[in-house]
């Protein structure tokens, strides 16, 4: 059963930041310690916890008994973007900010930056930059500040994931949540909607610390797939549609070389 809590004076704050988790303990952690560690204090936390086989749920409960701003809901049905979708539609605060278990903000500004940032300028959505991290390596993505149109968005590969973004609540709403159609990237197709409809601005500043090896890193040929189909759903112009195919062939095209490189390295 959910476990519902009512944040005091909610429809006041600034932030709701919702988790998603399954069977994830440590990422679960590591998110949370960074949530907490934020300067700015003006924010909510939702956890959404789908069926796990670990102690998840538990460490889940233990945050939200000891902090009065976290609420953890036992996921009603499967998939991350349902359970994303679940969280949304219990937000009352002005943004909302999908920092699923493992990923991290950037530093203990990133909160306070993105807010003052999104309300200079009112926008829809506000797109930091990222870092990529593992225990080998670490990559950093940021670009110029600039406002971005849906194609722009739509043929970079490195130019934005849902962890570094600040959207404005009703937008989202306004929209439908996101789309479950799309199985790994309905937070692609929001987005895209998002700067066909509204104000996106993309900001130089560092926002997350993503965790590499979810589930778009594993399906990364499908994910091109995808993200083509939203293209012809969305953008108007047929020039950029066919843009869009060549886009998604070269990106195919060089996994396929850099796994057939890597196969023969490892036969020598």
């Amino acid at each position: 059963m959910n476990q519902i809590k009512t944040f005091g004076n909610s429809s006041n704050t600034d932030v709701t930041i919702i988790t998603v988790v399954r069977n994830h303990e440590a990422g679960l952690i590591s998110t949370m310690k960074s949530v907490l560690s934020q300067v700015h204090k003006n924010w909510n936390s939702i956890i959404v916890v789908g069926e796990s086989g670990d102690n998840t749920l538990e460490i889940a409960r233990k945050y939200s008994s000891k902090n009065s701003n976290v609420q953890v809901v036992e996921q009603s049905g499967t998939g991350i973007y349902e359970a994303m979708n679940e969280g949304s539609k219990m937000v009352t605060s002005k943004y909302v900010w999908y920092m699923n278990a493992g990923d991290q903000f950037h530093d203990e500004f990133s909160l306070q930056t993105a807010v003052k940032e999104s309300e200079e300028t009112s926008l829809d959505l506000l797109i930091g930059g990222h870092r990529i991290e593992n225990s080998r390596d670490s990559k950093g993505y940021s670009f110029p500040a600039k406002v971005i149109t849906p194609f722009k968005f739509s043929i970079n590969r490195r130019f934005g994931c849902h962890q570094s973004m600040l959207f404005l609540t009703s937008k989202v709403k306004e929209l439908g949540y996101y789309d479950t159609k799309y199985k790994i990237v309905a937070d692609f197709d929001l987005v895209m909607r998002m700067c066909a409809t509204g104000l996106v601005k993309r900001t130089p500043s560092m926002m997350a610390i993503v965790e590499p090896g979810g589930g778009a890193d594993q399906n990364i040929i499908f994910v091109h797939h995808e993200k083509q189909a939203v293209r012809k759903a969305l953008l108007d112009s047929r020039l950029q549609v066919f843009i869009g195919e060549i886009w998604t062939l070269l990106a195919i095209l060089k996994i396929k070389l850099k796994k057939t490189i890597n196969n023969m390295v490892k036969d020598h």
